[in-house]
């Protein structure tokens, strides 16, 4: 919403429908956890970006925060990620992305149980690569991608290439 003042000039604050429930997906659920912190950093970004009244966007970011501890998120991430966000300037300037391509190494894996392991061995290497001087500058020198693995539903919906096969018992 968008309010004008004489005194203040002009106002913004998030407008929260009557009918949003503002529930956020669950932290219990199956999901590599960045994504919950993503969640979290959007939403406080989208809060900064459109409040330009730190007393509101205060209050508004702890209503947010109430909102993901209601939704199974540790009050420590949230915390963290609102603190991250409030340091962060009010930019509501478009800046160009940088076109030309990173001087990175990309490490493709299928998300499972050993994506904690791969990252850990990959942030390790990183750590030996950034102190080269070929490196000198990047943070980073190995990314590390996530891929989904396949489900049922690819398997339904590509019946050509995946055949599903009954198999009867006629032993019983």
């Amino acid at each position: 919403s968008v309010l004008f003042s004489f005194l203040e000039g002009l106002i913004t604050d998030v407008n929260i429908k009557s009918t949003d429930a503002r529930v956020y997906l669950h932290f219990s659920s199956f999901h590599p956890r960045n994504t919950f912190k993503s969640i979290v950093y959007s939403q406080c970004l989208r809060y900064r970006r459109i409040i330009n009244d730190d007393i509101k966007l205060h209050r508004r970011l702890q209503e947010l925060k109430d909102c993901f501890v209601r939704s199974g998120y540790p009050v420590t991430l949230v915390d963290g990620v609102i603190k991250d966000v409030v340091s962060r300037q009010r930019n509501l300037t478009y800046k160009p992305k940088d076109k030309s391509p990173p001087n990175r190494i990309l490490w493709i894996q299928t998300f499972g149980p050993a994506t904690q392991a791969i990252t850990d061995a990959v942030k390790e290497a990183n750590n030996i690569l950034t102190t080269s001087p070929a490196w000198e500058g990047d943070s980073k020198v190995i990314g590390v991608v996530n891929r989904r693995p396949r489900n049922l539903g690819d398997l339904v919906q590509k019946r050509k290439k995946y055949r599903l096969r009954l198999c009867v018992d006629t032993t019983a």
